[in-house]
């Protein structure tokens, strides 16, 4: 029996020693430490790798500031031997009485480390320390309403590699974003220049429910007032770590109340409509623009809503991209602007009904609406009483948009008028030269004119403005024009050459309006034409469609008249 234990005591001591060596330790500097102060915390961890160790049990307490690898290899009885060690720099969240938990490394538990972290007495601002001062905008906040929560650093001495930690939520999904610039200025309290920064953040809850928000930290170093002393003999000013938190909120956030009616919610302080115009005279067919202006106090940009425009008849409504702005001083301030081109269609007394935004009154905690009043206007008629066809003018090319010169009248002959009997005086013959002369320059203005344009002119249409092409093609010529531009996909010859070629068929026709009236199968494609032309941006027009669409169509016989004026087109 006494043998057999002999033989297995060695097979048991090496068990003994495997486990030993499998074994992990931690080690902790001291248990005392005071608030702001960090611990070194080390971990034994030979032949394992520190990255693929979990330190998620340690920041529940402690932030990790500092992480670092130390190996060494040393000779023990005559064998070499390493050993590697995983060194943490720890900075206690809060103050009492904390537990370093254990670490899972190999396998393998670490033991626990109890310690105890020192409340310590701040100095204020005015003796030299800091204070860090915080605010909230609202304590009862409903759910989407943003809370401006602002800090105020007070220094009263100085500070180095400092920062200012942002404030965090948890409770419930909150957004947490910075708002504005840092403030920075100088201030004398009770006698002593101290140092004031202000920074503020928007926390925007997203739902209902109970709000714990953490607060801003300053964080830094300062001089301890020791010295100590490096390897070369000198002697250096010792720094110590100060960490200095405003007071926590846990706030209650009330869900959307069941009064409310509006389609978006707007909890907002004050929400206000207003509106400017271009000009104050409406004429038919002639755009004008009108600004409205959306200004909510307490909301940020991105929570104010879409403005929908009623339609109204007898004008047409092209609405821009609104823009967007947000500033904050005292308050946020927050804007959007929509810029809207109004075309009216008929002559006559125009109203445009009042536009209403309800929003919550987060000050009355009550419904409100803000409202743009309604607006009656009279729109006048257009040019002589009548519409001018705005869109063949913008297709024709410039050098055909001239003024016809006026036609010379005939001359009258100042002598044959004369009686036989009356002699003529040296004043009449002055006068009768420059009378000739100045009707001789009148004729050949005439003339060049009339030799410039390859066609005559008729007195009847002195003075006004040349909306159509000088010659009128066949209509074969006004086909070739539109294939052309067509096969070229240039949208405003086009425009041109298929009133040609209406025109050359016996059809009056002022615009493309009045002949997609005429002819429907023509509409998309002449639609398309509006588009490009009037849109903004888009798609690049393509011909083939339009030029499949006018062959084989028959044109019906039909009299001018004055339509409405073609439309905008938005993309």
């Amino acid at each position: 029996m006494v043998r057999a234990m002999i033989r297995c005591f060695p097979a048991l001591l090496f068990c003994l020693s495997v486990t030993v060596q499998a074994a992990v330790e931690s080690h902790i500097d001291r248990r005392q430490v005071d608030e702001g102060d960090t611990i070194r915390y080390s971990l034994d961890m030979s032949g394992v790798d520190s990255d693929e160790i979990d330190l998620s049990a340690l920041e529940q307490d402690f932030e990790i500031l500092g992480r670092s690898q130390q190996s060494s290899t040393y000779i023990r009885n005559g064998q070499m031997e390493m050993s590697s060690e995983l060194v943490l720099t720890l900075l206690p969240k809060r103050t009492g009485v904390l537990m370093i938990p254990s670490v899972s490394v190999d396998n393998d538990q670490t033991q626990s480390h109890r310690i105890t972290v020192q409340k310590v007495k701040q100095l204020s601002a005015d003796q030299g320390g800091f204070e860090v001062l915080a605010s909230l905008s609202s304590e009862n906040p409903k759910v989407q309403q943003p809370i401006i929560y602002q800090a105020t650093l007070l220094v009263g001495r100085q500070i180095f590699n400092a920062s200012i930690e942002a404030p965090s939520a948890s409770g419930i999904k909150a957004l947490v974003e910075p708002l504005g610039e840092q403030k920075q200025y100088k201030q004398v309290l009770k006698g002593r220049e101290i140092t004031v920064v202000e920074q503020s953040w928007v926390i925007t809850p997203e739902e209902s429910g109970t709000l714990q928000i953490t607060p801003t930290r300053l964080i830094g170093k300062v001089h301890s007032g020791q010295r100590n002393r490096d390897p070369f003999g000198n002697y250096t000013r010792a720094m110590k770590r100060v960490q200095v938190s405003a007071q926590p909120y846990s706030l209650t956030v009330e869900p959307i109340p069941t009064q409310y009616t509006g389609n978006t919610w707007l909890p907002a302080e004050n929400v206000n409509l207003s509106q400017s115009w271009q000009n104050d005279s409406f004429t038919l067919g002639e755009p004008v623009t009108r600004v409205i202006t959306l200004t909510a106090n307490g909301l940020t940009s991105n929570q104010l809503p879409q403005l929908v425009l009623p339609e109204v008849d007898g004008v047409k409504q092209y609405a821009a991209t609104p823009e967007t702005d947000q500033h904050y001083s005292d308050r946020l301030v927050s804007t959007l602007e929509l810029e809207v081109t109004l075309i009216p269609s008929k002559v006559g007394v125009l109203t445009l009904p009042e536009i209403r935004v309800p929003w919550w009154d987060v000050n009355a905690n009550q419904m409100r609406e803000a409202i743009l009043e309604a607006v009656t206007v009279e729109v006048m008629p257009g040019v002589n009483g009548a519409q001018v066809p705005a869109p063949v003018q913008h297709a024709l090319a410039p050098e055909l948009k001239q003024e016809r010169a006026p036609q010379a009248e005939e001359p009258v002959n100042a002598a044959a008028m004369a009686p036989a009997s009356q002699e003529m005086g040296p004043a009449n013959l002055w006068f009768n030269y420059w009378w000739l002369l100045l009707v001789g320059m009148v004729i050949g203005g005439a003339l060049t004119v009339v030799l410039l344009r390859f066609f005559p002119r008729s007195g009847d249409n002195a003075g006004i403005e040349i909306n159509v092409p000088l010659s009128q093609p066949s209509v074969s010529q006004a086909l070739r024009q539109l294939k052309h531009a067509c096969t070229q996909n240039d949208a405003r010859a086009a425009r041109i050459a298929l009133l040609q070629w209406v025109e050359a068929q016996g059809v009056a026709c002022a615009h493309l309006n009045q002949l997609a009236e005429l002819c429907p199968d023509l509409s998309p494609e002449i639609n398309g034409l509006n588009q490009q032309t009037y849109g903004r941006g888009g798609v690049p027009w393509r011909g083939e469609a339009l030029w499949q669409a006018v062959q084989g169509i028959q044109l019906p016989s039909h009299e001018a008249n004055d339509g409405p004026l073609e439309p905008l087109y938005r993309t």
